[in-house]
């Protein structure tokens, strides 16, 4: 018998195995191993930070994603100026993700744009990649709308990336026959709002970021939440205090779903993987290497606003019991069909955590019924537990996580401008325009704390 180490397993690729499309985990990879994308830079795609972590963003979520490669062009020597990517190149961060160099004589593929100089009108899927203040989203090459810069905020750019992968593997997936030729985007300023590219969607400036937080869970979402504070344009990193928390190991699977983590992070812990490149930065990181589970109580000095990004339902239920003065956390989808889902909350608000998530009793275990790939998978390891826990894995892309990410990250900054609050925010990244939105009364009496923005 050979055992299964559930692991190994890519996890976004894991997806057609549970629907049943492929038949075995051979011909799984063989399906995605035909997905490519193309990201062509114009000559102005690092003119804002926005479009700087787009670009990054891309490249970073999408080589997860897309095994049969994406492919770089146009200006790739160009330069970031982003703190995490300082004076690198597209060309140089393109290696690091096992992006290669487009040549013509690949042919025609999807394309996303980013920077409107020479851009790829490529048959049946290319779409502009545009962010400014808090609105990104993508627009069809053959759109007339437009979106005016008015000021420079990476996390909208964090978010149009993560649309326009999603919706380049919408394409590639034939799920949705509009996926290249519709304008999708979000006003992380205003989530209510249908239209995200008039003018009152792009929100103020943004001043001022959060200068002291708890992130609790360090998988897919933890490192999404970490990516996109190291995108934010703090005037002093050293003023940030982030308490990082979880006690698990890097294990192959997590190369599918997490930002911060590469080959040669496989065995070491996650909270070590994820301060070493903060600290490059020059925030302040404190690491917290356990579960955090009902006891826990937050103590004097420390962080007193958290973003939980874990799938124990244990954990999330105790959100409230904690001591923290503010909690945003984020759950996603983990099936096949659900996995762009995504649901927030943040506490204190109208429902208590521990009514959301009320205790469940044990019935004993869940039957998983398993479909040709894993019966294949059986029959040749003979390792009924392993095909068990493998089938009832959940599936998971970071080009969602990285979204998620972004709003939960808008709730605090929004509050430190003096915007709107939401208790519960439901999306899914394959139709943003069905989103749901739950407006709530400012958190006026707390004060997150905060750092000026440079």
């Amino acid at each position: 018998m050979k055992t299964i180490d559930t692991g190994q397993y890519h996890r976004l690729v894991k997806a057609v195995m549970d629907s049943g499309e492929a038949a075995t985990t051979d011909d799984a990879l063989a399906i995605f191993g035909k997905y490519r994308l193309r990201l062509h830079l114009g000559g102005d795609w690092n003119g804002t930070r926005s479009n700087q972590a787009a670009v990054a963003t891309i490249l970073n979520t999408a080589t997860r994603a897309f095994l049969g490669g994406v492919y770089l062009s146009g200006d790739i020597d160009g330069l970031f100026t982003l703190p995490i990517l300082f004076h690198q190149s597209p060309r140089s961060i393109a290696e690091r993700y096992g992006a290669f160099l487009y040549d013509e004589r690949l042919g025609i593929m999807p394309t996303l744009n980013v920077g409107e100089s020479n851009e790829i009108d490529s048959p049946g899927f290319s779409l502009r990649v545009v962010s400014s203040g808090w609105v990104g989203g993508v627009l069809p090459i053959s759109s007339k709308k437009v979106l005016e810069v008015t000021h420079d905020f990476p996390l909208a750019g964090i978010a149009a990336a993560s649309i326009a992968v999603s919706e380049a593997f919408t394409y590639v997936r034939n799920e949705h026959p509009a996926a290249g030729f519709r304008a999708v985007g979000i006003s992380l300023w205003n989530l209510n709002h249908e239209d995200w590219l008039c003018s009152s969607s792009q929100g103020p400036e943004v001043k001022a970021l959060p200068n002291s937080l708890w992130l609790v869970g360090l998988g897919h979402l933890g490192q999404a939440y970490a990516w996109s504070l190291a995108m934010l344009p703090y005037e002093a990193f050293d003023k940030v205090k982030l308490f990082l928390q979880d006690d698990d190991f890097v294990e192959p699977s997590n190369l599918s779903t997490c930002m911060l983590v590469e080959a040669h992070h496989i065995g070491k812990r996650k909270t070590r993987i994820v301060a070493e490149q903060l600290e490059e930065l020059g925030f302040n990181t404190s690491i917290v290497e356990r579960l955090i589970e009902p006891g826990h109580l937050v103590q004097s000095g420390e962080p007193r606003v958290a973003l939980i990004g874990v799938d124990n339902v244990s954990s999330r239920r105790h959100s409230e019991q904690y001591g923290f003065d503010m909690v945003v956390e984020a759950g996603l989808g983990g099936g096949y069909s659900d996995f762009r889902k995504m649901r927030l909350h943040t506490f204190p608000g109208p429902t208590a955590a521990v009514d959301i998530w009320r205790q469940r009793q044990n019935t004993g275990t869940t039957k998983v019924d398993l479909t040709p790939a894993y019966k294949n998978l059986l029959d040749t390891t003979k390792d009924e537990c392993g095909v068990v826990m493998l089938a009832s894995r959940s599936v998971g892309t970071p080009f969602v996580g990285s979204f998620a990410a972004c709003l939960a990250l808008s709730e605090i900054i929004r509050l430190l401008h003096g915007g709107r609050q939401f208790s519960v925010l439901d999306f899914c990244l394959s139709d943003i325009g069905s989103c749901m939105a739950i407006e709530k009364p400012s958190l006026l009496d707390i004060n997150p704390g905060y750092e000026s923005a440079a």
